[in-house]
């Protein structure tokens, strides 16, 4: 829930693990090394609060004069009622010097448009981001649910050529039916959407975060990482090239009667409004990012939408953190503006 990461990730005994996290594999037992209130969660929560207080610095400038703009006004009013003796003199001044465009016009154009991107699927945190997001000039990108619609796909199905693709993909999934793993459900729903009729699994076994035996129409099938495969003694066939050339997601191998004959690439692609990313330096943009806590596709969507940097494995103080730097890098220094 923390880093937004799509699909499994294998940890290590002894590995320190985040709240949120959703366990895909069997019991373990596992120490709080910390108290709530110490938890990234709550960091979190204190920094929205922190922005929700927070007043836009047009509204505080607006602020800021608007007690002195009445006091002039009031004097104006009553140096014109008292030069003309005409109580209806000081009531002019008033209504045309009236302070309200000053008072109200900031935070009502900036309700405004905090609403309209609403309307459009844009959350701003406060007036304070959409002041400045017109000196913007350095743009950092989550992955997933932003770039990504977070739900792995089945991107590619290499397989043994005296099997094909749907007979693998038949295969694959219907020994998958009897999986709870993530990657299961995806090779299924992918099978059904290509309209394969799969038959039903026995004598199933499954390795909690490894994979699944079983058997399909008398074939003894395996399906699984490819560790998961080299510890039950089937080694990967290596003529499948797909497979190795694409790291940017999950590759599950499929095993029949011992022998690797399949491979089935998964990963997180690209929301269809991504490529707006590419127009932003028509605008002003000079440097575009991406900052994801994820571990794989990072690189592959970098080249994609063709940005400037990829910073992956970032848990939320790192990417606080390189926001602030980012902040840093572009403010001019003394010298460099002499």
């Amino acid at each position: 829930m923390l880093t937004g990461e799509p699909l499994p990730v294998t940890f290590a005994r002894g590995a320190a693990l985040r709240s949120g996290s959703i366990n895909a594999g069997g019991v373990f037992r596992m120490r709080a090394a910390s108290d709530a209130s110490a938890s990234t969660y709550a960091a979190i929560a204190r920094l929205t609060q922190q922005a929700q207080a927070e007043r836009a610095p047009l509204v505080r400038l607006a602020d800021r004069w608007a007690i002195g703009f009445v006091g002039l006004t009031i004097v104006i009013a009553g140096g014109a009622w008292a030069l003309t003796g005409e109580a209806m003199r000081a009531l002019a001044v008033l209504v045309v010097a009236t302070p309200c465009p000053l008072i109200l016009a900031a935070p009502v154009a900036l309700m405004a448009g905090i609403g309209r991107a609403a309307r459009r699927g844009i959350v701003v945190k406060g007036g304070s981001a959409l002041e400045r997001l017109a000196r913007v000039r350095t743009v950092l990108f989550d992955k997933t649910g932003t770039l990504t619609p977070g739900h792995p796909q089945l991107a590619a199905v290499d397989a043994d050529p005296a099997l094909g693709r749907d007979a693998a993909l038949r295969l694959a999934a219907a020994l998958a039916q009897g999986s709870s793993d993530p990657v299961s459900a995806v090779l299924v729903a992918a099978a059904v959407a290509a309209g394969l009729d799969l038959p039903q699994p026995i004598d199933l076994r499954e390795v909690p975060g490894g994979g699944v035996f079983g058997q399909v129409e008398g074939h003894a099938l395996a399906l699984g990482s490819e560790g998961f495969l080299r510890d039950a003694g089937i080694g990967t066939a290596a003529g499948f090239g797909l497979a190795g050339q694409l790291s940017a997601g999950v590759v599950a191998w499929l095993a029949v009667d011992g022998l690797a004959v399949a491979a089935f690439v998964l990963v997180d692609g690209l929301r269809p409004e991504s490529p707006a990313v590419r127009p932003l330096r028509t605008l002003g943009v000079r440097r575009i990012m991406l900052l994801t806590g994820d571990r794989t596709a990072a690189a592959a969507i970098g080249l994609a939408l063709r940005l400037d940097a990829v910073l992956a494995e970032q848990s939320p103080t790192d990417k606080i953190a390189a926001v602030r730097a980012a902040a840093r890098r572009r403010r001019p220094r003394w010298w460099a503006m002499a």
